[in-house]
């Protein structure tokens, strides 16, 4: 049933790719499938999308090395709390059923993630946890049910993208604007009426959606964005 595909020549040393993914495995099967696993500290990569899961499987941990996780399309309902000394950099956990009630308590342990994307789920607040994330540099939210940006935005110091389509926002934080490194910012198909003066200290933007709001004007202060290049505005 393993999928193996190496990144190197060397098949004994190399990092490999582990995909399960489109094999509708419940967490029963997957759990039996990860023990079997040969040398699972050389597994950095694992493709879970399109399962039968209510949860991740408990013995993920034993891919000790593991750098990228998806597992989209799978049901989940929980993000278990297994992210103790995990070196995960990228989690793909798109278009399951989660709630901010089913996401872990502990992403704080996730010291190396610079990618989450938790769209087309059932959050309804901007979920806290993710201010831990202090390396985060793309997150996307889009497709949820979101009313808010919480204020504390500011504190991704190094997020460059920022995800946040087709929720139920209505406003947005003045506090967005301290994000310096931001690069591009996704906010149509919301209920906006209008954005904060603050956008223009965005001053690394490049690419702003705003189509599909409530919007009839926007900040004049947006003329200064020297690196803004793509406005998407209806």
């Amino acid at each position: 049933m393993e999928n193996y595909t190496s990144d190197s020549s060397d098949s004994d040393s190399a990092l490999r790719t582990l995909d399960l993914s489109y094999l509708a495995l419940d967490n029963e099967v997957l759990d039996k499938q990860f023990l079997n696993t040969k040398n699972p500290e050389q597994v950095d990569t694992l493709l879970l999308s399109q399962n039968l899961l209510t949860t991740v499987p408990a013995n993920i941990i034993r891919f000790i090395n593991l750098n990228f996780l998806d597992i989209s399309n799978c049901g989940l309902t929980s993000l278990s709390n297994f992210w103790a000394d995990c070196p995960l950099t990228c989690l793909i956990a798109k278009h399951n059923n989660l709630t901010n009630d089913g996401l872990a308590k502990d992403f704080e342990n996730l010291v190396n993630l610079r990618e989450l994307n938790l769209s087309g789920n059932r959050l309804t607040e901007f979920p806290n946890q993710i201010f831990d994330l202090s390396g985060l540099k793309y997150l996307y939210l889009g497709g949820n049910r979101i009313s808010e940006i919480t204020k504390d935005i500011w504190k991704l110091q190094g997020l460059r993208v920022l995800s946040m389509g087709n929720n139920r926002l209505t406003e947005v934080p003045c506090t967005l604007g301290q994000l310096k490194t931001l690069q591009a910012l996704v906010l149509c198909d919301n209920m906006l009426e209008s954005l904060p003066s603050s956008i223009a200290n965005l001053t690394n933007l490049k690419t702003l959606s705003l189509h599909k709001n409530r919007l009839r004007t926007l900040p004049t202060e947006i003329i200064t964005l020297k690196c803004l290049t793509e406005v998407g505005y209806e």
